[in-house]
């Protein structure tokens, strides 16, 4: 569903030029490919989209401001039962904005009293996204560290997030009252807990090396090592950014940083689980979907040498993760596959290869 968004005729005070531009805009579908995309269009690339195609540059900055509308509607406000406190944070950054100046607010604003005087409901929306994307990060006072060695190990952060190391892993968790920051080097799964200090929200903040994740209270499984960056969302909303920009996602889906640039990824995000509940589920699944997730999940370079045919076999059941030898060999059992380990590296080829 393209994340464009003109409201009907009669609505705005738009001339006929603006609005049969428009018209022509919405109905390009390399537009709606454009802002159909997962990842938030950062205003650089929205520029260069319409110096390419300059015939629309006239509605280039109306058109930005129903694209920033209508990606926060898809992707925050949709009825989540955290919506609600949402809009009570949005409530409290209007009202501290009448009291002191904000420049990001005090420069959209006019234009979005012109734009949009039938809708408050709408400078609200905007006024959250505002606030979601640049809110206050506030200096760490206090810090505690957590580590694994040769299994997994559950902690109970001091805001009373849980925090379900895998084995090998580690993190660093600095907070104070106005921000919480996680640092993990490895794999995480984290339940976060709620935090208010004088009505207002404290973020909650995942990092490693610049792949960042800010979140409300939801559950996600979070992945920070030397091969892979990764978040996969299993309840909740998080903001998920690295240097390229940002994207919201939603529960159901995974996201990792792959050369700078963020990526969604076609893998159930239930794999991502698996190392915490001890069991992967399977069902009608594809060999390439589980050596996806492999490659993510683990802290080696895999070599994989098979067929497009053997990659789209599939295959339903479970699989008990209790030891990783238990898991390579139900993998060559049930795909017949030879897995061999080289030092840091996995060589998977077909059995009857050599």
């Amino acid at each position: 569903m393209s994340t464009g968004y003109k409201p009907k005729k009669g609505y705005l005070p738009m001339n006929k030029i603006d609005d049969n531009l428009l018209e022509q805009l919405y109905a390009e579908a390399h537009f709606n490919e454009f802002t159909s995309r997962p990842i938030f269009i950062d205003q650089t690339e929205w520029d260069s989209w319409f110096r390419k195609n300059n015939k629309y540059f006239a509605v280039k900055d109306l058109a930005r401001s129903f694209y920033t509308i209508k990606y926060y509607e898809n992707n925050v406000f949709d009825g989540n039962e955290e919506q609600n406190e949402v809009w009570e944070m949005i409530a409290l950054k209007i009202s501290d904005s009448t009291q002191q100046d904000s420049s990001n607010t005090s420069r959209i604003l006019p234009y979005l009293n012109r734009l949009f005087p039938y809708a408050a409901i709408f400078i609200a929306t905007l006024l959250g996204a505002i606030w979601w994307i640049n809110k206050p990060i506030g200096v760490q006072k206090n810090s505690v560290s957590f580590f694994t060695t040769e299994k997994k190990e559950t902690f109970l952060l001091p805001d009373s997030t849980r925090l379900t190391l895998n084995k090998n892993s580690k993190a660093i968790f600095s907070f104070n009252d106005t921000i919480r920051l996680l640092t993990i080097e490895g794999e995480g799964y984290l339940e976060v807990a709620k935090k208010e200090k004088q009505r207002k929200r404290v973020p909650f903040e995942v990092e490693h090396e610049g792949f960042k994740v800010e979140v409300l209270g939801t559950k996600f499984n979070f992945i920070g090592t030397r091969k892979s960056q990764s978040v996969a969302l299993f309840e909740g909303k998080v903001k998920v950014s690295d240097r390229s920009g940002y994207a919201l996602m939603k529960p159901g889906e995974v996201f990792k940083s792959h050369h700078g640039q963020l990526v969604k990824l076609t893998i159930n995000p239930n794999f991502f689980a698996a190392w915490n509940t001890g069991v992967l589920n399977l069902n009608n699944t594809r060999l390439k979907e589980i050596l996806d997730w492999l490659q993510i999940s683990q802290d080696r370079d895999f070599n994989i040498q098979l067929s497009k045919e053997r990659l789209n076999n599939t295959i339903s059941g479970k699989i008990k993760l209790e030891n990783e030898s238990d898991l390579y060999q139900t993998l060559e059992n049930f795909y017949n596959l030879k897995i061999s380990h080289i030092g840091n590296q996995v060589l998977i080829t077909e059995a009857n290869q050599y």
